[in-house]
């Protein structure tokens, strides 16, 4: 599930973002500022919190801040109406900033004005989010036309934020647009301090504007002609839209938060059929999600990966024995807190995946190379949220790619030099602590089995699959469906849980039966957990 917060100036730009919202229920900030939390219709796997804030930059900074101490959105959109700078932008239009100009910064001097704008960029995934939204073109279907009865369009395009209400092009204001900020399309009040809190917050915000007036001179004529609630309406119905295509992240670390989309009616026969080339493909049968690779590690024959398929569908579970091998004394394992020591109040699951013996080790200059292909292979992945920041670096020895959100929980992943790999979740959380449900949490394991076996990193011929929670103190037994709790049971032992084994599997068993080693994961570590009692 995914939080995003709709921020308004103006009541009549309220209206029409309060018209599209369903189910909703009031939340106050001890500051006075009064929200609705609903969902848009089509979209109930994300939550939408909206308000009204006042006019001016100052009013929106302090909105941005108040909804993300309130709500710990995973995005932002200030929504609303604005006046064009250029003449084929008309009324009715959306732009959507990829830029947001401070134009009013600068120095005075006898010489003249010298510009000294802030400028800040709009969040890419956002942007490119809002740019498929517009060329797929169903926002606009249930709309009525512009003033000149055309369909309104889209545009992407900088616009200059401040606190003069232009309506004149041969102002002094103008003139200064014109001159400076040539290339903004479209001129706002608050832009700017909802940008500027989203940035010390660490929170993407995006701005979506329709044009109601031409700052020509003509704004009180073109309002009275009902140009705003047109307007209004329309960026409305475009971060409705956005809204929508804002896929789940894992805001509260749920298995069925990081799914993929459910495929398309089939037998598992037909869906589990790679296409030659191709990459895992991700199968759902009777509510379990497979995953099935396309084909052997490259260590192994194809007659080597079948046999340890077992003619099993991939990621299933048979409830048969895995061939386990014990070891002569357990891998020497790299944990989370060594690499991301600080999660904040959150439990972490990690999952790790250890070679069982030394083998070939990562080249440095791949190991470089790493960090970013990690952070793309969350985002395709969807463990890392739209729009969330993610960091990633080289710590001893390894490439790691993580969130540091403290309210929510890291995530992460990260690839050692010898061929360990690691993945990190938060459990769902409520005021009492983590809840470890027994249902949903192989599930989640699986996922993070799934995802390692993606990562380009030596591929041992044996793995010791690792799994630990941390701190395990504020975890309790539970079912998500229940959360909030008035009630938990919480474990006086502090400090990590780490359930380490000297177990090994063969690397193809690994990936043909991801499921039966996920519940095997669940099981032990629950286990553990009881014991700690």
């Amino acid at each position: 599930m995914a939080t995003v917060v709709i921020l308004t100036a103006l009541q009549v730009e309220y209206a029409a973002v309060r018209a599209v919202l369903v189910d909703r229920v009031r939340r106050s900030h001890p500051l006075g500022i009064l929200f609705e939390v609903g969902r848009f219709p089509g979209v109930p796997q994300h939550e939408v919190a909206i308000a009204v804030v006042g006019e001016g930059r100052e009013k929106a900074a302090v909105g941005t801040t108040t909804a993300v101490e309130l709500f710990d959105p995973d995005a932002v959109l200030f929504v609303g109406v604005a006046g064009s700078l250029k003449d084929e932008i008309e009324v009715g239009d959306v732009v959507v900033a990829t830029h947001t100009y401070a134009y009013q910064g600068g120095k005075e001097s006898r010489a003249g004005f010298a510009a000294r704008p802030k400028v800040w960029e709009a969040p890419n995934a956002l942007l490119q989010l809002a740019r498929h939204v517009e060329l797929d073109g169903v926002w606009k279907s249930r709309l009525a036309a512009t003033l000149d009865g055309r369909p309104p369009n889209a545009f992407f395009k900088p616009i200059a934020a401040g606190d003069v209400v232009l309506d004149s092009r041969n102002s002094s204001t103008a003139s200064r647009l014109q001159q400076h900020y040539n290339d903004a399309v479209a001129i706002e009040n608050e832009g700017v301090g909802a940008a500027a809190a989203g940035h010390l917050a660490n929170r993407p915000v995006l701005t979506i504007r329709a044009i109601s007036d031409k700052a020509d001179g003509l704004k009180q004529a073109a309002d009275a002609g009902g140009s705003q609630p047109r307007a209004a309406e329309h960026a409305a119905a475009f971060a409705a839209a956005l809204v929508g295509a804002i896929p789940a992240g894992p805001a509260c670390g749920r298995a069925e938060d990081l799914a993929d989309p459910p495929l398309p009616a089939a037998s598992f026969t037909q869906l589990v059929q790679p296409m030659p080339g191709a990459g895992p493909v991700y199968a759902v049968q009777n509510g379990t999600q497979h995953v099935h690779p396309t084909a052997p590690p490259a260590h192994l024959s194809a007659a080597e990966f079948e046999a340890a398929r077992m003619v099993t569908p991939a990621g299933s579970s048979t409830g048969g024995p895995l061939p386990w091998t014990v070891l002569g004394e357990p891998p020497t394992v790299m944990w989370r807190s060594r690499l991301i020591p600080d999660a904040g109040y959150a439990a972490i699951v990690e999952v790790h995946l250890v070679p069982a013996q030394p083998g070939t080790r990562l080249e440095y200059r791949r190991l470089g190379q790493l960090p970013e292909q990690l952070v793309g292979l969350g985002r395709e992945a969807r463990i890392f949220a739209v729009g969330q920041a993610v960091d990633h670096a080289v710590r001893d020895e390894a490439a790691c790619a993580w969130t540091n959100d403290h309210r929510k929980g890291t995530v992460g992943l990260a690839c050692h030099r010898n061929g360990q790999r690691s993945a990190w979740l938060p459990l769902p959380k409520d005021s009492l602590g983590a809840v470890l449900d027994p249902d949903e949490l192989p599930l989640q394991i699986e996922r993070m089995l799934a995802l390692l076996l993606r990562i380009d990193g030596p591929a041992p011929d044996h793995v010791v699959p690792v799994i630990a929670v941390e701190p395990a103190e504020i975890v309790s037994f539970g079912s998500v469906k229940d959360m909030p709790r008035s009630t938990a049971t919480v474990r006086m032992t502090q400090g990590p849980l780490r359930v380490p084994t000297d177990e090994a599997l063969p690397g193809a068993s690994l990936a043909a039966r991801t499921g039966d080693v996920a519940q095997e994961l669940s099981a032990r570590l629950e286990h553990a957990l009881r014991a700690s009692r």
